[in-house]
């Protein structure tokens, strides 16, 4: 939304009176909100013409929020990639119990893993604070990618940016829950989220909600927050955004020729490099996030021991994870290994030592 000016402007002949008094903003694209602007655009000229105004010299300039607009796109590709997901696995999902509450919504994925692992939750049977501490016990140097905060808000694009946190915190997630479960007790939240983790189709997901976060979402935000002030050193406005959605636009038409691009790194993480070509701080952000940008690893907060988070995210999706199947292919060889691993250091005697068993 943007806000309206506080003082009439007189010399223009312009009714901002019924404005500045309910200090209204101009809405975007939902049907109240769309009602809501067609009846103040209504109303705006009534009063205009009730002051004498010709309306044919009535101006009345809008604009959309972009972030708004990204935000439906998002939702749209996730309530897509959901529905996607329920005909591919047809029956095998209506098999679980329904207490296990199973689901392709990528959101409800992240609320649950946030409830159960996230530090700020407030879910009783969360077990954020106890994660914590045996990642500082049995993975001190790895890094441990933040849990977005699905709970905090409905923002449609919050189920790109916690993706990428998820998949990549994956097997620490399922060593812990898989130790919690051999601990006893029922928690439901716990089973379902190893039984979704667990799941290829569901990590297939997390992977392709990550690669639309690096590629379109994140450089998008940073052009919605700067285009205001860029327009007059690198003639880049608002209005200009409309050429970063041809763009988008003119990748996803090549995805669905051919969906192979969508794993392609250079096609995806230079879809947008006509505007990169001319706004340079739009560069400079992209190469500050991956190739700059660094963060403290796990029981370390030394210089040296940093590690690139963005660059290890793109890394992962585009190059290291190999084709849909991700690493839940070879985490039994994983896990054991990571296992042994573990008890050859604590000696097999920690209190928290992990469980005995292997996923299945």
């Amino acid at each position: 939304s943007l806000p309206l000016p506080s003082a009439p402007q007189q010399a223009e002949g312009l009714p901002y009176r019924l404005l500045r008094r309910w200090r209204c903003p101009l809405f975007t694209k939902t049907n109240p909100a769309r009602k809501f602007r067609r009846l103040l655009k209504e109303a705006i000229v009534q009063i205009a013409s009730d002051e004498g105004m010709d309306t044919s010299s009535i101006k009345i300039y809008e604009a959309d929020c972009w972030q708004h607009l990204r935000n439906v796109w998002v939702g749209a590709v996730i309530a897509s990639l959901g529905s996607f997901l329920d005909g591919f696995l047809g029956d095998d999902i209506v098999k679980f119990h329904f207490t296990l509450r199973i689901t392709t919504d990528a959101i409800g994925i992240l609320r649950a893993v946030e409830e159960y692992f996230g530090g700020q939750a407030t879910y009783e049977k969360g077990k954020g604070s106890m994660f914590v501490e045996y990642m500082d016990v049995y993975h001190r140097g790895e890094y441990l990618y933040p849990v977005a905060r699905a709970c905090g808000g409905s923002r449609q694009d919050i189920g790109t940016e916690g993706a990428g946190a998820v998949l990549l915190n994956l097997l620490y997630y399922l060593e812990f829950l898989v130790w919690q479960m051999s601990c006893g007790g029922d928690v439901i939240l716990e089973k379902n989220l190893y039984t979704m983790l667990w799941s290829v189709e569901m990590v297939v997901l997390l992977r392709v909600l990550t690669i639309i976060h690096i590629s379109f979402v994140l450089p998008h935000r940073w052009l919605v927050g700067k285009c205001g002030g860029l327009d007059r050193e690198f003639e880049f406005g608002v209005t200009d955004m409309a050429e970063v959605v041809d763009l988008m636009d003119s990748c996803c038409d090549e995805i669905v020729r051919d969906g192979s691009k969508l794993l392609d790194n250079p096609f995806m993480m230079e879809a947008l490099s006509p505007i990169a070509k001319k706004v340079t701080p739009f560069q400079d952000y992209l190469d500050y996030i991956f190739e700059e940008k660094s963060s403290y690893v796990i029981g370390s907060l030394e210089e040296d021991d940093k590690v690139l988070p963005w660059d290890i995210l793109r890394a992962s999706v585009f190059f290291q994870l190999g084709e849909t199947s991700f690493r839940v292919t070879s985490l039994q060889q994983s896990w054991q290994q990571r296992r042994q691993q573990y008890f050859a250091v604590n000696s097999g005697t920690h209190p928290r030592q992990l469980p005995s068993i292997s996923p299945r």
